[in-house]
C-alpha cells in the first residue's frame, strides 16, 4: 500500500508540473498575435489621427493588454512594438501615445515609439 500510495504522489507532482508549463505556454504572447490586435490603429497612428482611435483598435488595445499577463509577455510584447515603431518613419507618436488613454486602456504598459524601455516594464 505504501508503493502505491508514492506513485499517486509522483502522479500528482507530474500532473502539476505539466499543468503549470501548459499555462505558461499558453500564456506567451507573440509578436504576430499583438501586431494583428493592434494592426486597426495603424491608420491612426500613420497620419489620419484626428479625433478617437478607431473601435477596433481599442479592442485590440484592450485585448493585447489583458493577453500580457507575466512580465516576460509584457516586455516581450514591449520590444515587439519598439521593432515595428522602428520601421515605420511616418509614426505620430504624440497619437500614438495617446491611445491608451483614448482607449480607456490605462493598464496597457506599452509606450508606442522606437525607444522605450522595455527591461523597466514589469
Amino acid at each position: 500500500m505504501g508503493s502505491l500510495m508514492k506513485l499517486a504522489c509522483v502522479i500528482v507532482a507530474c500532473m502539476a508540473v505539466v499543468g503549470a508549463l501548459m499555462a505558461r505556454t499558453q500564456a506567451q504572447v507573440t509578436c504576430s498575435t499583438a501586431y494583428r490586435h493592434l494592426t486597426p490603429c495603424f491608420p491612426y497612428v500613420m497620419g489620419g489621427s484626428t479625433g478617437t482611435p478607431p473601435a477596433r483598435c481599442c479592442e485590440g488595445v484592450r485585448a493585447v493588454a489583458n493577453a500580457t499577463r507575466t512580465t516576460v509577455d509584457r516586455q516581450r510584447v514591449c520590444n515587439c512594438l519598439k521593432d515595428a515603431a522602428a520601421t515605420f518613419p511616418g509614426l505620430n507618436s504624440m497619437a500614438a501615445q495617446s491611445i491608451p488613454r483614448q482607449c480607456q486602456a490605462e493598464h496597457f504598459p506599452y509606450d508606442f515609439s522606437s525607444s522605450p524601455n522595455c527591461d523597466s516594464i514589469s
